[in-house]
């Protein structure tokens, strides 16, 4: 779910105001105030939590582990895999493992890790 924006068009001024400044709300007031807004939801759109998991050789099938936390990620964005129980280095899926996001599923020897799997808010 990403946070609300607000898709009116950019407003224009309609016709010269006589009033002091102070006591007007232009076109450029209510323009500035709906791009700071979006500008904040973006980055709303962008936080998320780190779930951590520690995974032993007893997690895996065979060489697969299947996590449903992780189906419809992308690896190496969405989520980290470490070796050793996050002790160790982190692994890229060409060199340490492979994914399949339609099952969750790493696939690599059977053994200690630890995932950071970035959840949105």
């Amino acid at each position: 779910m990403s946070a609300a924006i607000i898709t009116f068009t950019d407003k224009v001024p309609y016709q010269a105001n006589v009033l002091p400044l102070i006591n007007q709300v232009t076109a450029d007031d209510l323009n500035a105030l709906k791009n700071a807004i979006n500008n904040h939801a973006a980055l709303i759109d962008q936080l998320r939590k780190p779930l951590g998991v520690s995974v032993t050789a007893a997690d895996f099938s065979g060489e697969n582990y299947d996590n449903t936390n992780l189906v419809g990620l992308t690896a190496g964005v969405d989520f980290q895999v470490y070796s050793n129980e996050g002790s160790g280095v982190l692994l890229k899926p060409t060199d340490g493992y492979t994914f399949n996001p339609a099952l969750g599923r790493i696939t690599t020897s059977a053994g200690n890790y630890f995932l950071t799997i970035f959840i949105p808010l």
